[in-house]
């Protein structure tokens, strides 16, 4: 499996719910889901198989906007912690 983006609301939430490889040719797609939506957009990361260090740049910065990261896999969140010291 590459990538499968299934949307979902909570509330007035819209869910994102991401499976699958999320890597760099992934984000154009994954970017117009999110406009398409409300300002008020969840990812929830809970079937996430591999991610690559521009998917992990590309949450770093949807986290840092406001976006919650549901079910983020500690690795990810490490990962993303490492790269925002970076900065």
């Amino acid at each position: 499996m590459t990538l499968r983006i299934e949307r979902a609301i909570d509330g007035k939430r819209i869910v994102l719910r991401i499976s699958g490889r999320l890597r760099s040719e992934h984000l154009a797609e994954l970017k117009s889901v999110i406009e398409g939506g409300s300002p008020s957009v969840t990812l929830d990361l809970d079937e996430i198989t591999q991610v690559d260090v521009y998917a992990v740049n590309f949450l770093r910065k949807c986290q840092k906007a406001g976006m919650e990261l549901r079910n983020c896999p500690p690795y990810i969140c490490e990962w993303i912690d490492r790269e925002q010291r970076r900065e």
